[in-house]
């Protein structure tokens, strides 16, 4: 559903902070979109969305599609908490009567800057790493944006077995003192279709109007 942590330049780095660090991150999600945070609310959030998502689904298919859906968000919590992701946000709803093939991953970026390293050091070296990087603001904080393409994946018989994505990840400097470098990685489906640059590049248009209502708070997520 989305991927889970950003690519990053990995010299001169540390581990990244606890979760507990984190400052307060608000949003304006599109309609039919939720947050789902990675913390001691997981487990209730996940059985709201199953439950909203199953309102739509015929009472035959219901079973099945309840355990598999069930399923997937349980794994997308487990692997979530083990990478140190905060929350993802997902579409659970059409938008305007469109499903948006896209998601949010937030995380303190994998590998934080070296001690003493400074923003504007680290901010050169993380546009320097990735070509097409562009310098913007997140909150009002100073970022870069990087785009990376994911190839299609297959097994040995040849089946689909991970679509082909665009990552869209939003670096942002520390939001105060003491607080880490955080990473927005938004995952974007690649259709195989003949206008599939069309759809990604409005894809990406929603993800930075989207980035553009994010807002910092001191507040640290309840754990």
């Amino acid at each position: 559903m989305t991927e889970l942590t950003p690519s990053a330049d990995d010299r001169g780095a540390t581990n990244a902070p606890p979760r507990s660090v984190a400052p307060g991150i608000a949003a304006l999600l599109p309609p039919g979109w939720v947050v789902l945070h990675m913390d001691a609310r997981a487990s209730d959030e996940v059985k709201s969305i199953v439950t909203h998502v199953m309102q739509t689904v015929t009472p035959d298919k219901r079973d099945i599609a309840r355990a598999r859906l069930r399923a997937m968000l349980q794994n997308l919590v487990a692997k979530s908490q083990d990478s140190g992701v905060w929350e993802v946000w997902l579409p659970i709803s059409e938008t305007a009567g469109i499903h948006i093939p896209a998601s949010v991953a937030v995380a303190p970026l994998p590998k934080q800057p070296a001690a003493g390293a400074t923003m504007h050091d680290t901010l050169l070296s993380l546009s320097a790493a990735s070509a097409g990087s562009r310098a913007v603001t997140v909150g009002g904080v100073l970022a870069v944006r990087v785009v990376a393409d994911r190839l299609a994946q297959y097994d040995e018989t040849g089946e689909l077995t991970a679509p082909a994505t665009r990552l869209v990840n939003y670096i942002v400097s520390p939001t105060a003192p003491g607080q880490p470098w955080i990473t927005f990685t938004a995952s974007l489906f690649v259709p195989g279709t003949s206008d599939s640059a069309e759809i990604v590049e409005a894809l990406e248009f929603l993800c930075d109007a989207l980035m553009s209502s994010v807002s910092f708070s001191p507040k640290e997520p309840t754990e």
